[in-house]
Order: structure tokens, then C-alpha cells, then sequence
């Protein structure tokens, strides 16, 4: 090989392109993200989801709530979203009925603004069961379970009754039911069957009747002259002095306690301090009364004893014996059941302080601090008690 095509060769191999770089592979693609599972609200009015399940013999569960009930949209997210909710609500036909916009079927049912309101249907259109307010997806999936088997319902209520027409607790039981979904007939039916069985009025039902026919006049009367009759406040009372049920005396004397802290607001804006501080004291005495029979749930229990904590504390200088008494013994029990709570823990405090018990409500006191500062909340308030109670001051 010559020189010359020797040194041809050379330039052309550094004049040629040089071949291009394999493309790197692709990297393989994500998995398709799954759209969270929702429970398939039926397209349609519950009159329309009730013709359908009358067809194909289904339950309706009719779900009642607005764009802004926060409760709504927490069971939205928290239920309805799930796999659980999805499967307890299996083969069921669910539909949303919103309060703004189908008013007419809220009124129908006696949907009011307190919502969420859950209305189970028979597939004959006739309401199974109602239950009002939020439910986690504990209580949510209990329910459906009970509702599907049909127990603790209208329809196990109408068989109960049905098999012993003398059960009158399981009239009233029915009858209230019937009254709480609209269904008037159904319930002035059961109601005329226990006023002919208990002529006397003896029966728990019959209690709760005249309970009803008292307060609906007082409420009669300041509908028409927007004023209370004494009479009528007066009757009741003395029908609360005989009555053990828990439920009446809870309602009853807690309506008796919020008409004297009417009239103590009156009092105050007429001047008349004597007499707003005499009304007050009544409502307090009557306030003890209804504690007797107060429902023993956290969110009563909680919201009536924090509130009315605040209110003893603020009119401490008021206070009679008996009052710090009731407060000692309403936030002791809450206390040692909302353990976890620090202004639960303050409200025992301060019954504490107020009884004399300065220890012990120091050493409360030092566990709403630790509580506050465990759940990142602003201690000050409790600090400033404790200094009040003769603790170690606020750091």
C-alpha cells in the first residue's frame, strides 16, 4: 500500500460521523394509579331511587347534607370513600339528597339543618330506620350491618308490637320512631293504642305524653306572644318533682334552667342586679336537678360540663355550697372519663379550688399543663390558674 492512500485512509476514518450512541432504555412506566374507590351515588331524586328499588326489591340509603355541613363532607371522605363503606353499602341503592336544593324532601322527612341525616328505605318505600348526626366508619359499618339484617328497626319495632299489642314501651318505641320520619298517622295510631291500654297513665309512655303536651304549650304561648306564662312554667315544675325518668328529667329541668337564665338576662337589662342574681341562683338549683339525668355520652358530657364550668366559675363570688358542690361533681366524673383533655382538666381544677382542695387542684392543674403541651396547645391559661392556686409560677 502506498504512502499516499495510506494517509487517505487515516483522513477519512477521522472525517466520518461516528456512529450514534444506543438510546438508553425507557424506563418502564409507572403503575397506573387505581381512582379511590366511591360509593356509586344513584342519578336521580329519591323518589326516582325508590321506584327503582321497588323494581329490583333493594334497600335505599338516602344520605341528607349540604356543600357546607362539615360533618357531611368528613363522612364523604372518611366512609362513603373507603372500602368498607363501599362494601357495607352493597347492594344497596344510595342516593344524596342536598338540603338547599330538594327542601321539599327534607321537609317530608323532617330534615332539618342539623345534618348529616341517614334515612334507610324498605324496597317498598317505607323508611326502615333513621339515624341523625355524624358517624365514624365504626359506628357507620355497625349500623348498616344492623340496619341489613333488619334489627333494632321500624320494621323489628311493628313486629314486636304486632306480636304483643300489650308491649307498650314498644309502642312508644314505634311511635316515636314513625313521628321522627314524618309519618304522623303511623304515629297518632300508636299513640291512640297506649292511651286506651293505660287509661291511668302509668306507663313510661304516658309520662312522656304529658311531658310533651306541657312543654308544647309553653312553646304554644311564646309563639303567639312571644312572653312565658308562669302558670304554665309553674305546672311544669311540679309534674318534674315526680318524674324519675331520665330522659324527661334531663330535658325538662334543663328547660326550666335556661328559662331562669332568661330571666336573669331580663333582670340584667332592666337593672334590676338583685333579681338577676336571685335567677340565676334558681337556674343553678334546677341545673342540679337535670344533672341526675344527663345522657352519658362524651359530646354531652363534654360540651354541657365545660360550659357550665366556665359560666360557675365567672359568677364565682355567687356561688352557694351547694353550687361548688355540683360543679365538683360534674367535672370530677368528666374528668375521669375525658382523661385526655386539658380544659376538661382545668373545668376539675377549679371545682377543685373552689371546694377548698387547693392540692389537689394544683396537682390537676399541672395535668392540664401536661396534657396542653402533649397535644401542642397553648398552656398560658392553665399556667395563669396555677399561679392563682398557689403553684409554681408560669415559666
Amino acid at each position: 500500500m502506498s504512502s499516499t492512500f495510506a494517509v487517505s485512509l487515516l483522513a477519512l476514518s477521522f472525517l466520518q460521523t461516528p456512529p450514534a450512541p444506543a438510546p438508553a432504555p425507557s424506563p418502564a412506566p409507572a403503575p397506573a394509579q387505581e381512582a379511590p374507590k366511591k360509593v356509586a351515588w344513584f342519578k336521580g331524586s329519591l323518589e326516582k331511587a325508590l321506584e327503582e328499588a321497588k323494581s329490583s326489591n333493594k334497600l335505599v340509603y338516602a344520605d341528607f347534607g349540604a356543600s357546607w355541613c362539615s360533618w357531611c363532607i368528613r363522612m364523604d371522605r372518611e366512609v362513603f370513600s373507603s372500602d368498607e363503606g363501599l362494601s357495607a353499602l352493597e347492594p344497596v341503592i344510595c342516593v344524596k339528597v342536598d338540603y338547599d336544593k330538594q327542601r321539599d324532601t327534607c321537609d317530608r322527612y323532617l330534615v332539618g339543618k342539623e345534618l348529616p341525616v341517614s334515612i334507610w328505605f324498605n324496597a317498598d318505600a317505607s323508611v326502615r330506620e333513621r339515624i341523625d348526626g355524624y358517624q365514624d366508619q365504626s359506628l357507620f359499618l355497625a349500623n348498616a350491618s344492623r340496619i341489613k339484617n333488619d334489627l333494632g328497626t321500624i320494621n323489628e319495632l311493628r313486629r314486636r308490637v304486632a306480636s304483643n299489642p300489650a308491649d307498650l314501651d314498644g309502642r312508644f318505641e314505634l311511635h316515636r320512631k314513625l313521628k321522627s320520619v314524618g309519618d304522623a298517622a303511623g304515629a297518632a295510631e300508636q299513640r291512640a293504642a297506649i292511651e286506651k291500654a293505660d287509661p291511668l297513665g302509668d306507663s313510661r309512655a304516658m309520662h312522656h305524653f304529658k311531658f310533651d303536651t306541657l312543654m308544647a304549650g309553653i312553646q304554644d304561648y311564646w309563639a303567639k306572644t312571644k312572653s312565658l306564662d308562669l302558670k304554665q312554667i309553674e305546672g311544669l315544675r311540679v309534674f318534674l318533682e315526680g318524674e324519675s325518668d331520665p330522659e324527661i328529667m334531663w330535658d325538662g329541668w334543663m328547660s326550666l334552667s335556661n328559662t331562669y337564665n332568661y330571666f336573669a338576662d331580663q333582670a340584667q337589662a332592666r337593672g334590676d342586679a338583685a333579681e338577676a342574681k336571685k335567677n340565676r341562683g334558681i337556674q343553678r338549683q334546677f341545673l342540679a336537678r337535670a344533672w341526675r339525668g344527663i345522657p352519658q355520652d362524651d359530646d354531652t358530657l363534654r360540651g354541657h360540663v365545660t360550659g357550665y364550668a366556665a359560666l360557675f366559675w365567672d359568677l364565682k363570688d355567687e356561688l352557694s355550697a351547694d353550687d361548688k358542690s355540683l360543679m365538683l361533681t360534674m367535672t370530677e366524673m368528666t374528668a375521669r372519663r375525658l382523661d385526655r383533655e386539658p380544659l376538661v382538666q382545668q373545668c376539675y381544677a377549679r371545682a377543685l379550688f373552689l371546694n377548698g382542695k387547693t392540692d389537689a387542684a394544683q396537682a390537676a392543674c399541672e395535668r392540664a399543663i401536661e396534657l396542653a403541651k402533649a397535644t401542642s396547645q397553648d398552656p398560658q391559661n392553665y399556667e395563669k390558674d396555677l399561679e392563682l392556686f398557689g403553684g409554681a409560677p408560669a415559666k
